[in-house]
């Protein structure tokens, strides 16, 4: 069921815009309206609640993920093959790791995935989306929510608070993130500062065993990995990371994957169909969009299937 709703939504997405209004026309209105109308009037967002793909209630803030009201999810092509794989892939008693969750929607996907004895660990340094993140699992005993900023050391950062529309772009690190766009160079930034802390600490005192770990922290990542030293020469966790084109300086995603084939991981690009491919060669990595890629550990991945 939901598989047929992904086809039909991404061959929406191959076509103009006029598709997405027949798709959905009220939602479709209602994404103009929240974006283009409504948004000067509500500088702090409007809280919604809509219906995801598979039918559970997700309280968001338009205008961001505005595109929740035409199709019940995120609507990149790459986020369409995460969702598959995420549907195809996780196991009843699994523990998801989602460091910068949002609102969590990816978090509210596996929770659907992992039955009654599975574990999800969502980490959002924001405090807007930090309390919508915690509405979304009210009552939900399986969910633990952290509102931290990950990194490879505990200091003081500047977290770069953009306008609610853009807010899922908060940044440490503006200087290397997309400085480029229209949007970014219109929009003045709030800053605030946060301290950080290290992952691998909170894990091992409360003895949490993450069998995934997705990470989208517009352009924190390595940080983030290398504060999970420990656990990845432990347990050789899957990682699901979020693959950058090189005009949007790429530089900080290269030295994720590369820290992590130096571990002894492999690199595995994402099918439509949520099945997974080898890349053998990580300069193949530059014809690649904006892409989610799954790393996973070879003597883990033999595990799996034994």
């Amino acid at each position: 069921m939901i598989e047929a709703k992904l086809s039909a939504i991404e061959s929406v997405l191959q076509r103009g815009k006029m598709s997405r209004f027949f798709f959905n026309p009220i939602g479709y209105v209602g994404m103009i309206v929240s974006k283009y109308l409504l948004s000067g009037f509500f500088p702090n967002g409007i809280k919604w609640r809509v219906k995801t793909i598979f039918d559970f209630d997700y309280h968001i803030i338009l205008p961001s993920n505005s595109d929740f009201l035409i199709f019940g999810c995120k609507s990149n092509i790459s986020d369409l093959r995460l969702i598959n794989y995420f549907l195809h892939h996780l196991n009843t008693n699994d523990t998801l790791l989602d460091v910068g969750a949002n609102f969590g929607f990816y978090s509210l996907l596996a929770s659907q995935e992992i039955g009654h004895t599975g574990k999800i660990i969502a980490v959002e340094p924001n405090v807007q989306a930090f309390n919508i993140l915690k509405r979304n699992f009210e009552g939900d005993n399986r969910f633990v929510a952290l509102n931290i900023l990950a990194s490879n050391t505990r200091k003081s950062f500047t977290m770069n608070e953009f306008p609610v529309e853009y807010a899922e772009f908060n940044t440490v690190m503006p200087d290397k993130f997309i400085s480029g766009s229209k949007w970014f160079k219109k929009y003045s930034t709030r800053q605030r500062t946060l301290q950080s802390d290290l992952l691998d600490d909170i894990l091992t005192k409360n003895e949490w065993c993450p069998d995934i770990i997705k990470v989208d922290t517009e352009n924190s990542d390595l940080m983030v990995v290398e504060g999970l030293a420990n656990t990845i020469s432990k347990t050789h966790p899957d990682f699901i990371l979020r693959f950058w084109p090189s005009h949007r300086d790429n530089k900080i995603q290269i030295a994720t994957i590369d820290l992590l084939l130096y571990a002894g991981y492999k690199i595995y690009g994402i099918n439509n169909d949520g099945s997974l491919y080898l890349i053998d060669d990580k300069g193949k990595l530059e014809n690649y969009l904006l892409e989610y890629l799954l790393m996973q550990y070879p003597k883990r991945l033999t595990e799996i299937r034994g």
